[in-house]
């Protein structure tokens, strides 16, 4: 059950970073539901699941970072510092255009044209992260948080893969509009070019 969850999550990822790839190139359709058979699969369900967990924690890092250092000045209040790692998350959907357009994972690190990008295109990146945040929202929700359990009810199993449904969509939706943030808005920063050696 376990091995089946995993390789069958790693294929939603990757389904999930190709749908941020295909927009970037300006493709109006969805992509194509195969990533090959036998250890291609498994292969590409295992990258695709450290891809999405490599987002979340470069995205932490600043957050991290910098609880860190208020710890070290004597500030140890725990709200401030929940707050600082959630600023932190904002970062999440850069992170996952970044790696879905075929950028050096290292540029990543570059937090400084990170933050650049969220501020001078402030409305359009926030109307992104609404999106993205909601959709993990919904993910966690169906999930996680409310996974079903021996003890459900059947009217609750039954309504349980309908809503499971709906969030994946949602994350399909929000993938895109990554994708169309970073199609749109990165041409405008030439150190986000793949060709790029030196930013």
């Amino acid at each position: 059950g376990w091995v089946a969850t995993f390789v069958c999550g790693g294929y939603l990822l990757w389904y999930f970073m190709e749908t941020v790839n295909v927009t970037i190139m300006e493709n109006d359709i969805l992509p194509e539901i195969f990533i090959g058979r036998g250890f291609a699969f498994i292969g590409e369900s295992i990258k695709s699941i450290y891809l999405f967990i490599a987002a979340f924690g470069v995205a932490a890092i600043p957050g991290a970072a910098a609880t860190a250092l208020l710890e070290r000045f004597g500030v140890t209040s725990e709200p401030l510092n929940v707050a600082i790692i959630l600023l932190s998350f904002t970062t999440l959907p850069m992170m996952l255009g970044m790696l879905g357009s075929g950028l050096p994972p290292w540029k990543l690190f570059r937090y400084d044209l990170v933050f650049r990008i969220m501020f001078k295109c402030f409305l359009p990146y926030l109307l992104t992260g609404v999106i993205t945040f909601t959709a993990l929202f919904a993910v966690y929700l169906t999930v996680g948080f409310f996974s079903t359990s021996p003890g459900a009810s059947p009217l609750r199993t039954l309504l349980m893969l309908p809503a499971r449904v709906a969030a994946v969509f949602m994350m399909v939706f929000a993938m895109r509009t990554i994708g169309l943030f970073a199609l749109h808005y990165y041409p405008c920063f030439p150190a986000l070019s793949k060709t790029a050696s030196r930013v």
